[in-house]
């Protein structure tokens, strides 16, 4: 997204790593993300339908927003306090942030799988 490919083909690449993926029997977690406005509200909705149409389409566990603890429910001010100066990745705390909030996600996969 920060590149500005196109949906089509950045949902082309996520399909071919899922099925490759579940090719080899591996449990998927998809974890999507929210495009920026920079490019256009007609490329925002098509790239945010990316994520969960291919969680629907190849029946896999979404986590809807990798950035979501961050951005949720804050105001500008609080997430500047989570971000780089970048205003792209998370500082070392705005990664815990996502780690503690995605972690009932891979905890769930954990639990769910065959550990033999």
């Amino acid at each position: 997204m920060l590149r500005g490919f196109p949906p089509k083909l950045v949902r082309n690449n996520l399909a071919q790593i899922i099925e490759i993926a579940q090719g080899y029997n591996v449990d998927v977690l998809l974890v999507g993300m929210s495009a920026a406005l920079n490019y256009g509200q007609e490329y925002k909705a098509a790239f945010d339908a990316i994520y969960p149409s291919l969680a629907e389409e190849y029946g896999v566990q979404l986590y809807d927003d990798f950035v979501g603890a961050i951005t949720r429910d804050q105001s500008m001010v609080k997430i500047q306090e989570f971000m780089q100066g970048n205003g792209l990745h998370p500082t070392a705390e705005g990664v815990q942030m996502i780690v503690e909030d995605m972690g009932h996600a891979v905890l769930g996969m954990i639990e769910g799988m065959d550990h033999r």
